[in-house]
């Protein structure tokens, strides 16, 4: 299709943007990857909610018994952890720390990103505009020789309708069918240069940090890419959710990032050679995933994750950034913070490649909602 195809798909109603977005993927998939990925995707319905279960079963199972707290399934996957008089409920990631108004302010990427800005914490440089009027957005665009970045403006986590490194204008309307799909405010930003790391504060205290490369397969030599996506569902699945809870999904910025290293899904990678699969790291495997030895980070750098978290009012926070080097800060090395999750997801802590070196961030959770002093 071309620019003008995109660009009217990308004006036109909500309805429109949503087929527009599955028909684009359709086109890069064909008919049979088109199938095999449709096939996936239920699936996945089925077996992502079992391993997200799975996993955080054991999570807090494990930091109950360490605390000394019992634990109980209340059903509908809320888990009730009492010792003596205090008791408290979590539901997976979702625990009882910050309040309602906290959970809603830092799922508002565009208000999140002027606060940290006025609190000097460096952000990408971005914009905020309309599908319908993708104007100011594309005069962005054309004033920058960087990369940029397209993802819902409010109410997303996990990177849904993210997509990275767009520099055409054709991939910017494609850009826009995608990350509409999820919210009717967008925003576009440069692109940081580096690897994804997470900091995990809780009460202003670093609870952990760890490195997020993005997902990526290994050719055998005969499979497309598509299929290697699909084996490496397949693992995740019958892994009950310790190699990934998360579905490797096929999206735009899938396509992308095979774009750039001049691959498509359709491509037959050689036997032992990895290829990158996404820019994004939300929806990596636990052998994606590094546990950092705190020494080796900046304090100043830290200092500025939690100025970060403080600027919003959160508890419990994890902090996505891309510091070119931790052991400096983010003004010297040149990077920047990309997000601040509420309810963060304690799993990546645990789904390490290491998993000897995970630290086990839930029984200090634990211990703060139960009141229980800390080590």
């Amino acid at each position: 299709m071309s620019t003008v195809s995109f660009a009217v798909l990308s004006r036109s109603s909500r309805y429109v943007r949503i087929v527009g977005q599955y028909f684009d993927l359709a086109r890069e998939l064909g008919f049979g990857g088109s199938r095999q990925y449709r096939s996936d995707k239920a699936l996945a319905r089925q077996w992502t909610p079992a391993a997200r279960r799975t996993v955080y079963t054991d999570i807090w199972a494990q930091a109950a018994q360490m605390v000394g707290a019992e634990y109980r399934e209340l059903g509908n996957d809320f888990t009730l952890m009492t010792r003596n008089e205090a008791r408290t409920v979590a539901r997976f990631h979702n625990v009882q720390l910050d309040d309602p108004v906290a959970l809603e302010l830092a799922l508002d990427k565009a208000l999140v990103h002027r606060l940290l800005r006025e609190a000097d914490v460096v952000v990408p440089v971005n914009r905020e505009f309309i599908p319908t009027d993708p104007r100011p957005a594309l005069d962005f665009l054309r004033g920058t020789e960087e990369p940029v970045v397209i993802k819902p403006a409010s109410g997303t986590r996990g990177g849904f309708g993210v997509t990275c490194a767009v520099d055409s204008v054709v991939d910017f309307h494609r850009a826009i069918l995608h990350a509409s799909r999820f919210a009717d405010r967008l925003l576009i930003e440069q692109s940081a240069r580096g690897e994804e790391y997470r900091f995990l504060f809780l009460d202003g205290q670093l609870l952990d940090v760890i490195k997020r490369s993005a997902p990526h397969v290994v050719g055998d030599g005969h499979s497309s890419v598509a299929e290697l996506i699909s084996m490496e569902n397949q693992r995740r699945a019958s892994n009950k959710g310790w190699s990934g809870t998360s579905f490797l999904d096929i999206d735009l910025d899938c396509v992308l990032t095979l774009d750039r290293s001049q691959l498509t899904l359709r491509s037959r990678p050689a036997a032992g050679v990895a290829v990158q699969v996404k820019s994004a790291a939300n929806t990596n495997a636990a052998e994606d995933n590094r546990t950092i030895d705190r020494r080796a980070v900046s304090e100043v750098l830290v200092a500025e994750a939690r100025r970060a978290v403080s600027t919003l009012g959160l508890r419990l926070a994890g902090v996505d950034l891309i510091p070119p080097d931790i052991s400096q800060s983010l003004t010297q090395a040149g990077g920047a913070v990309i997000e601040v999750n509420s309810a963060p997801g304690l799993h990546y802590h645990y789904l390490v490649a290491d998993t000897g070196h995970a630290t086990k961030v839930a029984i200090p959770v634990l211990q703060t909602l139960l009141a229980l002093p800390t080590r």
